[in-house]
């Protein structure tokens, strides 16, 4: 791996890092450990699933749902957890290889970060508070979460590549 990537790949891990700090700062808040179980279960069971988006030549996990999910019922630290264990289960799981380490942590860096935008995106006070524009900021995070990974992943297979 070029030195050139290896700095961005540790750049993105101590990013991720101090974004997965930052949401579990508050501690997590588990109201009802049940629900959340059967929340992280499935992401867990089906990142190793990919699909295909139309024109990318790409794929893209399942868990993207899930992470969506997250934002909407959990705190951000909450949906980073589960976004990381469904990570580590599409790298260990549905991998026609075993991963480096360093791929499964860089991977798993990129959901702290993309869930920490998206979820700031859900915290606009005065989109929070009118509950019919709830659907438009769900929407939004889902860009916002999307845009973020997809520019995290660019970056390290534009320095591979």
């Amino acid at each position: 791996m070029p030195k050139r990537a290896q700095w961005y790949a540790y750049a993105v891990m101590g990013a991720g890092a101090l974004a997965l700090a930052s949401s579990l700062r508050y501690g997590l808040h588990l109201t009802n450990p049940l629900f959340y179980a059967a929340y992280v279960t499935p992401a867990i069971l089906v990142s190793p699933l990919k699909m295909r988006l139309p024109g990318v030549e790409g794929t893209y996990s399942l868990n993207f749902f899930f992470i969506l999910i997250g934002l909407y019922y959990f705190n951000a630290g909450e949906t980073a957890i589960a976004g990381c264990a469904a990570v580590v289960a599409q790298s260990c799981l549905g991998a026609r290889r075993r991963p480096r380490p360093l791929q499964v942590a860089f991977n798993m860096a990129s959901v702290p970060l993309s869930v920490a935008c998206a979820f700031a995106v859900t915290q606009i006070a005065p989109l929070r508070a009118i509950a019919a524009d709830r659907p438009a900021l769900m929407a939004a995070a889902a860009f916002v979460q999307f845009s973020v990974n997809t520019f995290v992943v660019s970056g390290i297979l534009s320095l591979l590549e």
